[in-house]
């Protein structure tokens, strides 16, 4: 049933190996923009599969691509109470506008 419902391919696969094989150049380029990047991916990749592996406490992701094969990623699992803090770049230029330059750029107080 789920084969039966996934769309058929938008390019052929020798355009996709074309693509493949001038990927860095496509992605680098100045003209690229994150919607030319978004269709990129997105014809690219079928499916990514999450799931937890708790005995390494990592997040593991399984990239399905078009054409069959398959990545796996890991990343650092978040532990209780650990949370995401400013850059020291984030916070040294907060230093440097004051709180009057960044309140006068619309941002709230700080503090």
């Amino acid at each position: 049933m789920h084969d039966a419902a996934t769309p058929a391919l938008l390019a052929d696969p020798v355009s996709l190996g074309v693509l493949a094989s001038n990927l860095k150049a496509v992605w680098d380029a100045p003209t690229a923009d994150t919607r030319l990047k978004k269709r990129i991916v997105r014809t690219l990749i079928h499916e990514v599969v999450a799931d937890i592996d708790d005995a390494a406490s990592e997040i593991v992701l399984i990239v399905h691509w078009v054409g069959g094969a398959h990545s796996e990623l890991r990343l650092p699992k978040r532990r209780r109470g650990q949370r995401n803090s400013t850059s020291a770049d984030t916070v040294e230029l907060c230093g440097i506008l004051g709180d009057e330059a960044i309140r006068r750029r619309g941002f709230p107080a700080l503090g």
